[in-house]
């Protein structure tokens, strides 16, 4: 009779946990479809149930908080009395995964939360559940990768005498970037008064940017702020010939416009964004990286040609299936 009170007990016990918990086979299932871009939007679209975050039967009350100056994902959740209630992480610590979009959904009687390296989802980064202990776990973590396939601006794919296959290879002895190796003359005080308070130069040299014949006095810059989730990007002005003041001039404009940069104090656009400037065939052309933006393009004639872009497809596979308590 004892021997059967315990096993009872043991099977009363694997059920109470398999009630709290998924199970391994949903964990993985779920993963799994989280991990390919439509199953994932289709998934986290349903909100129907979410009321219940912590899984316990019982609906809470949620709230949007502001995350600081980095502004990353914040919810508040309160109980039906109106109290804070304190998410305990188990196994990891927010610093572990930098993350800064958040999905919370229902699926299959349960609430879970998918985070994001990126706003916007795209990049997931783990998914985790919280118990009614109001403990949360991570189920799941994933690894992202992506491609590049070149567009020609015909909407051809390039052939290998390209001059983008060059830029996508680097396999071209013609090919040469912009390396400017000279002291820049202006100052950082020129360069704050010309609104540019976060701003420095870096190098500067001599180059023919807006293939016109004559070589421009062009230097490089990197703008670098530690505001917010910090910023820092480098883009190339054309300077007076001697040196100490900007040139104020349309194809200077359109250097500025190629690159996507902003003369206003605040920043414009922080995706690691990466500009260079490379000549090969006697020609300087200008590339462009800001997160899944790459093109090449060149000025001629007091005009922006486009020559291709980079077409980015993102990959995201399951890296790790982690353990739960019921494990």
């Amino acid at each position: 009779m004892k021997f059967i009170l315990i096993l009872f007990l043991i099977f009363a016990s694997s059920n109470s946990f398999a009630e709290i918990y998924p199970s391994a086979d949903t964990v993985q299932h779920i993963c799994g479809m989280l991990a390919d871009e439509q199953t994932r939007t289709v998934i986290t679209s349903n909100k129907v149930g979410i009321e219940d975050f912590n899984n316990d039967g019982i609906n809470e009350t949620s709230e949007i908080c502001w995350g600081g100056t980095a502004n990353p994902p914040c919810i508040r959740y309160k109980n039906m009395d109106g109290e804070e209630i304190n998410i305990r992480t188990i196994g990891f610590e927010w610093k572990d995964y930098w993350t800064y979009g958040l999905d919370v959904f229902f699926y299959q009687g349960r609430t879970y939360r998918l985070n994001s390296y990126d706003d916007l989802g795209t990049e997931p980064a783990y998914l985790s559940y919280i118990d009614k202990m109001n403990n949360e776990y991570i189920l799941c973590d994933f690894e992202n990768a992506s491609i590049e396939k070149i567009i020609e601006v015909n909407g051809n794919e390039p052939s290998t005498n390209h001059i983008c296959f060059f830029v996508n290879t680097k396999k071209n002895t013609e090919f040469t970037y912009f390396t400017p190796i000279d002291k820049p003359i202006i100052s950082h005080e020129d360069l704050k008064n010309s609104g540019r308070f976060e701003t420095s130069a870096i190098r500067q040299g001599w180059l023919d940017y807006d293939n016109d014949g004559t070589n421009n006095l062009v230097v490089e810059l990197e703008y670098a702020s530690g505001r917010g989730r910090g910023c820092d990007y480098n883009y190339f002005d054309e300077l007076t010939t001697g040196g100490s003041n900007f040139v104020d001039s349309e194809n200077r404009n359109l250097l500025l416009k190629l690159q996507e940069v902003s003369l206003d104090p605040r920043y414009p656009s922080c995706g690691g964004m990466n500009n260079s400037l490379f000549e090969i065939r006697g020609k300087v052309y200008y590339e462009h990286r800001a997160g899944n933006e790459h093109y090449i393009s060149y000025i001629y004639k007091g005009e922006i040609i486009p020559v291709c872009k980079f077409k980015t497809t993102k990959f995201t596979k399951v890296k790790k299936i982690k353990n739960l308590p019921n494990e």
